[in-house]
């Protein structure tokens, strides 16, 4: 009751409570509910949900950063959110991954994850050089059973629909003693939770991700990127 909503134009609801702001975006709840219909109410429970622990007082706790990869367009987005509310704050936390990928900071929240600033680091007393071990560590401690789905070459992994993309951050995974492909590791990361590996002498195997990858990044939810990318010297590269 004490936040005021105010849907925009953009397909999105503007939240108030006292000085605090945010802007609702309401693509990915719509995405999610078109894939399942069925489950209207479940759809508006997780949104609801994640929307009200933004509104909570934040107090970040070292232990429970994550990190979490996102598209690069995702610096855009959240510039472009701070000029509309007419804020200075300092920039999203980030590293780039590659050219298309980077690798943000959040808090794992009981509802969801709420991404640090730079500034952020100041107040955790700690160096930006050892925050990406850290949550690694930390991500490590979080993460649910990683489950492994597929064979002959062509797999997906699951860690709980949150987690999945930032598996590729651990290199103790990519075991080809563990998870056989034929070649080099490839994987395909159309959106949040979905996670394809082949290998790159697997010509079937290929065509097939990427179809799914190209399928699954323009109808599914929470999109991330439609393109390929193989393991080169402990980090993925775009293949195509």
């Amino acid at each position: 009751p004490d936040v005021h909503f105010t849907p925009t134009d953009d397909f999105s609801i503007r939240g108030i409570k006292g000085e605090d702001e945010h802007i609702h975006y309401l693509h990915n709840a719509y995405d999610v509910y078109r894939a399942d219909t069925a489950n209207l109410n479940a759809v508006i429970n997780d949104f609801t949900n994640s929307s009200v622990d933004l509104y909570e007082e934040r107090t970040i706790h070292l232990s429970d950063i994550v990190p979490v990869i996102k598209p690069v367009e995702y610096l855009d987005i959240v510039t472009d959110l701070f000029e509309i509310k007419k804020e200075q704050v300092s920039p999203l936390l980030a590293d780039h991954y590659n050219e298309d990928l980077i690798i943000a900071y959040a808090c794992d929240g009981e509802h969801s994850l709420s991404y640090l600033r730079e500034e952020d680091v100041v107040k955790l007393d700690v160096q930006k050089e050892e925050l990406l071990n850290i949550a690694l560590d930390n991500l490590q401690q979080k993460l649910p059973d990683i489950q492994r789905h597929g064979d002959d070459g062509f797999y997906m992994l699951t860690a709980g629909g949150m987690f999945e993309l930032s598996l590729i951050l651990l290199p103790g995974i990519w075991d080809p003693g563990q998870m056989p492909v034929n070649g080099d590791f490839v994987i395909a990361i159309p959106n949040r939770d979905m996670l394809l590996i082949t290998g790159s002498n697997d010509a079937g195997s290929l065509e097939k991700i990427a179809q799914m990858a190209s399928d699954s990044f323009n109808n599914g939810s929470y999109a991330i990127s439609p393109h390929l990318y193989k393991w080169n010297d402990g980090k993925f590269v775009r293949m195509f």
